[in-house]
């Protein structure tokens, strides 16, 4: 029996997808022993199919690639937040650190003398007074020789009840009084009055700022008071001892 062609041209689709029965495949093959024209469009419809198969190849690669791509712009910039916070946390760890360590608490008298100590050059102080005052913290300290200093401490920026030395006056001679002035960086003149052992016989002291003049009581023979003028322009102040009837004492 002799198929037509009109019925091939119906197989040929699914003969060249190879999705046929085998008798439909015996069918058309037969067929195209012997008939030209059906033999030329089933080769052009096997073309077309590979071409479309290489075409589909070709675009799961291109779609695989730009996935792999993709994940790993994605994990590239994962990393990179973290290595930035990593980054950002060692360094706030650092700048804690640093704070933390170059300061003591205003509250341990052991490690305000060990840091006025280094500062001063000294192997030892004690600390006999601390006054405290807005950002300032003066200790008045002696050394094993009996000898007087003065070390002035900054709070630190980080930390409130932590201090940092900054300053200081070594070798005050016993029964005397002396000062340490100077000029802060927020613009106040600072100035620091202190003494020890000083004789029963002196009551007050005097100092004078701006054509100012301040009078302030000394009590238990020692000295230790903060003053802070909102002026840096002048830190002149030198304590003078007055007796009880605030005279000058020669």
């Amino acid at each position: 029996m002799k198929i037509s062609c009109d019925i091939i041209q119906d197989l040929l689709p699914l003969y060249c997808d190879g999705v046929c029965s085998q008798d439909s495949k015996q069918v058309v093959e037969a067929h195209l022993q012997d008939c030209e024209k059906c033999s030329a469009d089933a080769r052009f419809m096997k073309q077309d199919v590979e071409t479309g198969s290489l075409q589909t190849k070709d675009e799961k690669i291109v779609q695989a690639a730009a996935a792999a791509w993709k994940k790993g712009k994605t994990r590239a910039f994962i990393k990179g937040c973290l290595i930035a916070l990593f980054s950002i946390a060692v360094l706030v760890a650092g700048y804690c650190s640093f704070h933390w360590f170059s300061t003591v608490d205003g509250n341990d008298l052991d490690a305000l003398a060990r840091q006025a100590a280094n500062y001063l050059n000294y192997d030892e102080l004690s600390i006999e007074k601390v006054e405290q005052r807005g950002n300032y913290l003066a200790a008045l300290c002696r050394g094993p020789e009996g000898n007087w200093s003065l070390c002035e401490f900054d709070r630190d920026r980080l930390f409130e009840n932590r201090w940092r030395a900054n300053g200081g006056k070594l070798k005050i001679e016993d029964g005397t009084a002396s000062s340490w002035n100077y000029g802060s960086p927020q613009g106040e003149a600072v100035l620091i009055f202190c003494g020890g052992n000083i004789s029963s016989e002196v009551c007050w002291y005097k100092f004078q700022n701006s054509n100012i003049t301040y009078t302030c009581p000394i009590e238990n023979e020692s000295l230790l008071d903060i003053f802070i003028i909102p002026d840096s322009s002048n830190i002149n102040g030198y304590p003078i001892l007055l007796d009880c009837n605030q005279q000058e004492i020669e």
